[in-house]
């Protein structure tokens, strides 16, 4: 990701102050660092991606943490707004407690039907709406997604995640911040019972996107370089033949926006070079497999180029088929016009197009706001009090239907919504109770939602002790730094055994923060270990013991030394290990600082 005057790590945790407060951030380069931040997302993993919500939203990574650390977040929409308004963090109906367990790294839509999520190390897999979910472990780092059908499924890894989150909290420019100095793809044949790696040659990318056709054929794009002050990073793609065995270049150097989407082995599209929420709204299709790419002009779109007082905030395309659809948020400052969505349609794959215009009702408008907007088979626009209610089309923009919604969080940050039909839907957004983006479903067209229950899928998943070992250190070095960057998210991360030994939230954040600064800030992560004179009645003491037996999957349980350089502790461990319930990881704390 490009990061010009925050590091992502930064960012996002201004953007969660904000969020709480509700009032404009501290660093006032934030907007123009979230537009730089958003026009770099990569493209959602399905050939008729739901609608895309024009609205904010963090830059992040699919960590190995439940709450996760910031980079990348698959299928986020564009845009720069602030949080929408609300007076609290639950709207009506809001289930917060289902929400902890639906927090999620990044959700999306399967290309042959059905929903993915990536939370902690696990992929999850559901094929019936979301009534039932399969987990299985994905390697870590996730920098990028494709999933095609319950079996077959792609991800980017790539560079050193630690260095890159190291970095990120030492507040490096972007000039000098990790970027992706490889690109490793992971492929699983088998719903991610197994995966395969092969390692591309190819590195210095701010972005990478894949995007799969069928089991064989696909596509990957590494867009940009770190550190580049270009507004359109120049970007190479790549293709494969043999379902991600062995890769080669496609066409290098050529400035393409992101949102890469295949949709065939011959038809790839992209957003402009210079980002969706710009007000060119000219995409960019290649017919030849990547080879040559061409800018499609939509209609009346060069009428706001040239018009300085006008804000784009556009839809990546939602296709079906050959029916393309998206969405453009337009709003006119200091002009004596209404804000409007622009719907564009096409019929044949994008060689034709059809705007409506569609006037906006806002009882106001503000620089602090912004309002979302839908393309798909149902179009829909949200009204500005946020998802609290909106009106949808299902007849191409003819007529509208308007309803309240209840069961969303407010303030919400969006990242992405897809409605199929008049009844069901997903939306992927920002719950500030949870600390971290939730999957939500809906049954009844939008008019209600409910956090996506994983039920015990992830517990079910079998040890596989690199993987474990991997996720629980990364955990531990993750609950660390949320200490003194996000101690609430820390604070999430305990187990309730933790929880009750600190006594309060409160008395958590002023103990760790002593340690903290005692310390320097300075701290190291050791190896995750299965060592059993700690994993004992006598090494944790027999209530923690006893506690860890009977709500965690102590076969998977690993002991994390944390060392200190400085201050009035040199090391202390944590135990890391995953609910026995639900198969999310937490952390306990032994010793020092948790009052055991």
């Amino acid at each position: 990701m490009t990061s010009r005057s925050q590091s992502d790590m930064d960012l996002e945790r201004s953007l969660r102050e904000h969020y709480r407060a509700i009032a404009p951030p501290a660093d006032p380069r934030l907007p123009a660092r979230i537009s730089d931040a958003i026009d770099a997302f990569p493209a959602r993993n399905r050939g008729h991606v739901r609608m895309q919500l024009a609205a904010a939203a963090a830059v992040l990574v699919l960590a190995a943490a439940s709450l996760i650390v910031p980079r990348m977040l698959p299928a986020i929409a564009p845009n720069e707004a602030s949080p929408l308004a609300g007076p609290t963090s639950s709207g009506p109906g809001f289930d917060a407690t289902k929400a902890l367990g639906a927090a999620v790294g990044g959700a999306g839509e399967i290309r042959a039907g059905g929903l993915w999520a990536v939370t902690s190390d696990y992929l999850l897999l559901s094929t019936d709406g979301g009534a039932t979910w399969k987990a299985s472990h994905v390697p870590l780092p996730v920098y990028a997604i494709d999933v095609l059908d319950a079996s077959h499924a792609w991800t980017v890894s790539a560079g050193s995640y630690r260095a890159a989150v190291a970095a990120s909290w030492a507040g490096m420019p972007s000039s000098t911040s990790p970027p992706l100095d490889s690109i490793v793809v992971n492929r699983t044949t088998d719903g991610g019972a197994s995966w395969t790696s092969v390692r591309l040659d190819r590195g210095n990318c701010d972005t990478v996107e894949l995007s799969f056709v069928d089991a064989q054929r696909g596509f990957l794009m590494c867009r940009g370089n770190a550190g580049s002050t270009d507004t359109s990073p120049a970007a190479t793609i790549f293709g494969t033949a043999d379902g991600g065995a062995t890769w080669s270049v496609v066409r290098a150097n050529v400035s393409l926006g992101p949102d890469l989407l295949a949709l065939d082995a011959s038809t790839l599209w992209t957003s402009a070079p210079n980002g969706r929420s710009s007000s060119h709204l000219a995409p960019m299709v290649s017919r030849d497999g990547g080879r040559t790419w061409t800018a499609v002009s939509l209609p009346d779109a060069a009428s706001l180029a040239d018009d300085q007082g006008v804000q784009v905030s556009a839809t990546a395309i939602d296709w079906e088929g050959q029916i393309g659809t998206l969405a453009a948020d337009i709003v006119w400052y200091g002009q004596a016009r209404a804000p409007q969505v622009w719907f564009y349609r096409t019929p044949d794959g994008g060689r034709t197009w059809t705007v409506t215009k569609v006037d906006r009702h806002m009882a106001s408008m503000g620089l602090e706001y912004e309002y979302g907007a839908v393309a798909g088979p149902v179009w829909a626009i949200l009204s500005d009090n946020g998802f609290e209610s909106f009106r949808v089309s299902y007849d191409l923009g003819k007529s509208w239907t308007s309803f309240d919604c209840s069961g969303m969080p407010s303030n919400i940050f969006w990242g992405w919504m897809g409605l199929s039909d008049a009844g069901h839907g997903e939306a992927l957004v920002f719950d500030n109770d949870a600390h971290s983006y939730v999957l939500m479903i809906t049954s009844d067209g939008g008019r209600s939602w409910l956090p996506a229950d994983f039920g015990n899928a992830r517990a079910q998943v079998s040890p596989v002790p690199s993987t474990d070992a991997a996720t629980a250190e990364q955990t531990a070095n993750d609950f660390q730094v949320f200490v003194t960057k996000d101690p609430t998210s820390a604070w999430l991360m305990l187990s309730e055994y933790s929880q009750a030994a600190y006594g309060s939230e409160a008395a958590f954040e002023t103990r760790e923060s002593a340690l903290a600064r005692g310390s320097n800030y300075a701290f190291d992560v050791g190896p995750a270990v299965r060592d059993a004179t700690v994993l004992s009645e006598s090494g944790l003491g027999s209530a923690m013991w006893s506690n860890l037996q009977s709500t965690a999957i102590v076969d998977r349980a690993y002991v994390v030394a944390l060392t200190y350089s400085t201050g009035p502790v040199s090391r202390r461990l944590l135990v890391v290990a995953p609910l026995a319930a639900s198969g999310e990881w937490r952390v306990w704390v032994v010793g020092t600082g948790s009052g055991s």
